[in-house]
């Protein structure tokens, strides 16, 4: 039995792989091999995962997206099976945490064996034995990917770069400016900080349960859902003032104010004086501003900025009662106009 991971997250090649690699042990029929494929029990898809979790799991908290992911779905599977020792395929000589990657380990508080076989071997040694097998390879590899995970964390490596040691040249492209370069499914974990993941986890899902909603009666409002990468085309370079509401799904006083917003929305639609105004919100878990938008931070939830028409790189912050009504008079200050009368 072979088992592998879908983080939901893999490039289109290592799906590719996966039926390849499914389609050529399934057709030796004395030598015929089961390849088992485990996902979070959250979500059968991106759409879903980021659903659940928002789009940058992996960005808000690496950990976590480790323990959704990864680490879960593996030890689900192996406890399924009731398996007793496990195989993976780490080399010493891809460096890092693997330099002294022993032949079996036993992890504090597990009671599974994890086996290494491959490590003393060096790359050249695996590239040949799976030549001489006849075995599928990821189409990567040839595309200068000689380790391969998400898509998000997964660069081609330095192979060629000789300032590199061999040992690093490997895996160099795996989490760059990251704090290690390991994957989170053979990072130690404890009960304790295994508990606190499962906290965290059922935190994110109530609050993107939450925000699911909130989104969908937003954008039938017309608020604009902005991100990171959005932000300059829909709120710098809008054609309009705009209204941005910087919240967190985890925040109880934006989930409070949310109807609010809505309510605002609705108003704005057929308030001649607000024409030209449009309201937009961005979650900030999910989303970081880069440094030349300093004008734009925030140091709490909810954080409201009217971004108005000519002048957008000074933003006005919002600071008052978080009310529609309230909210609408401050506008139309803001904005110059006076309140009909």
């Amino acid at each position: 039995l072979v088992i592998t991971v879908d983080t939901l997250h893999l490039f289109p090649e290592t799906y590719q792989h996966i039926h390849n690699v499914r389609e050529h042990f399934g057709e030796r029929k004395e030598e015929a091999m089961e390849v088992e494929v485990a996902r979070t029990k959250h979500a059968q898809s991106k759409a879903e995962f980021q659903r659940k979790f928002g789009a940058k799991l992996w960005g808000l908290s690496e950990d976590l997206y480790n323990y959704v992911a990864k680490v879960r779905p593996m030890l689900d599977a192996l406890d399924t099976h009731r398996i007793l020792a496990w195989t993976t395929g780490r080399r010493a000589s891809q460096g890092g945490m693997r330099r002294e990657l022993p032949l079996v380990e036993l992890e504090a508080g597990e009671w599974r064996l994890k086996l290494n076989p491959f490590a003393r071997w060096e790359l050249a040694e695996v590239r040949q034995f799976v030549e001489k097998a006849g075995a599928p390879h990821n189409p990567l590899y040839d595309k200068g990917f000689l380790s391969v995970g998400d898509v998000h964390s997964t660069l081609p490596s330095d192979a060629t770069n000789g300032s590199l040691p061999v040992s690093v040249r490997e895996r160099s492209g795996r989490f760059k400016g990251k704090r290690n370069n390991e994957c989170g499914m053979h990072l130690p974990h404890t009960d304790k900080t295994e508990d606190g993941l499962r906290k965290l986890e059922k935190r994110l899902l109530s609050a993107y349960q939450w925000e699911a909603t909130a989104a969908e009666k937003s954008a039938k409002s017309g608020i604009i859902q902005v991100t990171a990468e959005s932000f300059e085309e829909s709120v710098l370079h809008s054609p309009d003032s705009v209204l941005l509401f910087i919240f967190s799904p985890m925040c109880p006083h934006c989930h409070k104010f949310q109807s609010q917003f809505v309510q605002l929305a609705n108003s704005v639609a057929g308030d001649r004086e607000l024409a030209g105004l449009r309201l937009a919100r961005m979650d900030a878990l999910q989303n970081k501003l880069p440094k030349k938008f300093a004008s734009y931070s925030y140091r709490s939830f909810p954080t409201l900025f009217l971004a108005v028409k000519g002048r957008k790189e000074k933003p006005i912050k919002f600071e008052g009662r978080r009310e529609a009504s309230v909210l609408r008079q401050w506008l139309l200050a803001n904005l110059k106009l006076q309140p009909p009368t």
